[in-house]
């Protein structure tokens, strides 16, 4: 949520799970409109390949980069 929040210039404490990214997207819009670009950029670093469409939540993304572990995180299971 932190990178999430990072890209797109929001207080991270702010991003919560069920969050759409296309939300993100429009808020951007009005903004910069880097958002997405610096979001991507963080994801490349990573190593982490999305498909298109692949994801839509905040939470989408995170068991996207962190597997099954980043969903017990955000559902506090740990």
């Amino acid at each position: 949520m932190d990178a999430v929040g990072a890209a797109y210039g929001v207080d991270p404490r702010l991003v919560r799970p069920g969050d759409l990214l296309v939300k993100y997207d429009e808020y951007d819009s009005w903004v910069l409109g880097e958002g997405r670009e610096r979001l991507s950029e963080w994801l490349v670093a990573r190593g982490v390949t999305i498909a298109p469409g692949a994801i839509s939540t905040v939470l989408d993304l995170a068991i996207s980069v962190g597997g099954a572990s980043a969903q017990r995180v955000v559902n506090h299971e740990d």
